[in-house]
């Protein structure tokens, strides 16, 4: 009985220690995101956003950086996502759209694009993304 007891002691010890690594990965993630944020020029107040995620499984921190934004060009609103390797700096994945009513303007996305694999949709997007943002 004995045995089992610092067997279970063991196994909660190294659960602990494993919650300790990944928050300490997360914790550099958001520091990391933080930072490519702004070598890339992307500030809050321009209404951009900023969300990282950890993903365990990949090894990868990821930095989503998102907002609308009006182009002066030609005074039109676009809605842009782009999901980096905050460490690597390498792009993942790219959506830019006009945007209407607070959405995407169903019928046309000028630029949709995971990894190798095109999308026409910001649905269509949200699917491929999931593997990345998620654990």
């Amino acid at each position: 009985m004995l045995i089992g007891f610092f067997i279970g002691l063991s196994y909660e010890r190294k659960q602990n220690i494993g919650v300790a690594v990944n928050l300490d990965a997360q914790e550099k993630c958001a520091k990391q995101a933080a930072q490519e944020f702004n070598r890339l020029g992307y500030t809050i107040e321009e209404d951009w956003q900023l969300r990282n995620h950890y993903n365990k499984k990949l090894n990868k921190c990821f930095a989503e950086i998102y907002g609308t934004h009006l182009q002066e060009l030609n005074q039109k609103f676009y809605t842009n996502r782009l999901i980096i390797d905050a460490f690597e700096g390498k792009t993942y994945a790219d959506f830019l759209c006009p945007t209407s009513d607070g959405g995407c303007a169903s019928t046309t996305v000028y630029i949709c694009k995971v990894l190798d694999k095109k999308c026409v949709s910001e649905e269509e997007f949200e699917k491929l993304i999931k593997p990345l943002m998620e654990n």
